[in-house]
């Protein structure tokens, strides 16, 4: 089934081969269903990560899910960390907005930011956390602690500094990408980065880094129970950069 799906194989064709296999090998029909779903997320994630889904091949996976009565809303799936349906409608998105025709934008994030005239918003993530590296001094002691008794300790060796680089958590909020900019709007911070500034990209596993003229780089960690997300959002990202470009050398 994995190589079906990666292949682009649609439900007719990847069905009756599972069927017929699930027959010689008398696997119960309770087992074959779980053994084609995680062989269907699997093959569904690394596709989606690689290559941006057509229409056609988001719609053969969705077939082939609802065929095996997959549970799209069951909290089960992030336990057992299936993310491919979720990678697959990020891959559909790149898609679309990699041939100039976006999907409509279902509203989420437009409201609490102020647009551009005919600035268009594309997708938008909640629960975004916005950080920055940051290095901080730590006091250490090296050497050896002697108890002497009566609570009274002799120590051998030195103090010390020591310099510790590490992301620091600034706000929380929605993580909102237009076809001119991201915005970031939380409790106590709101940011506005056109695409005319920024510099490069980093991405993450769960994120990614957005550096500027100025300033440190700047994080955008989203929350999705584990699924990754660096992957989409920086090549959504890249994609609207270049498009953001074309538009101004040839308006």
């Amino acid at each position: 089934m994995e190589k079906a799906v990666l292949e682009g194989g649609n439900a007719a064709d990847v069905i009756p081969r599972m069927t017929g296999l699930t027959e010689q090998y008398r696997i119960p029909a309770l087992d074959a269903k779980e053994t084609a779903i995680s062989a269907l997320d699997r093959a569904t994630s690394e596709k989606a990560r690689k290559v941006a889904l057509s229409p056609q091949e988001f719609e053969n996976i969705y077939e082939l899910l609802c065929h095996y009565k997959y549970e799209f809303a069951d909290p089960a799936n992030v336990a057992n960390k299936r993310f491919g349906f979720s990678y697959a409608g990020m891959s559909n998105i790149l898609w679309h907005v990699k041939q100039y025709s976006p999907l409509p934008y279902d509203g989420l994030g437009r409201t609490q930011f102020n647009l551009e005239y005919n600035e268009n918003p594309i997708f938008c993530f909640g629960s975004t956390t916005l950080a920055e590296e940051r290095t901080i001094s730590s006091h250490n002691y090296a050497g050896i602690s002697v108890p002497l008794g009566d609570g009274i300790r002799f120590n051998t060796g030195s103090y010390g500094n020591r310099a510790v680089t590490g992301l620091q958590p600034l706000d929380e909020g929605d993580f909102l990408v237009t076809d001119r900019s991201i915005y970031f709007g939380g409790k106590h911070k709101t940011l506005h980065i056109p695409y005319r500034s920024i510099l490069r990209t980093q991405p993450y596993t769960d994120g990614i880094g957005v550096s500027q003229n100025n300033g440190p780089e700047k994080v955008f960690v989203q929350a999705l129970h584990g699924a990754e997300s660096g992957w989409f959002v920086n090549e959504l990202i890249l994609t609207l950069m270049e498009q953001y470009k074309e538009r101004v050398a040839h308006p």
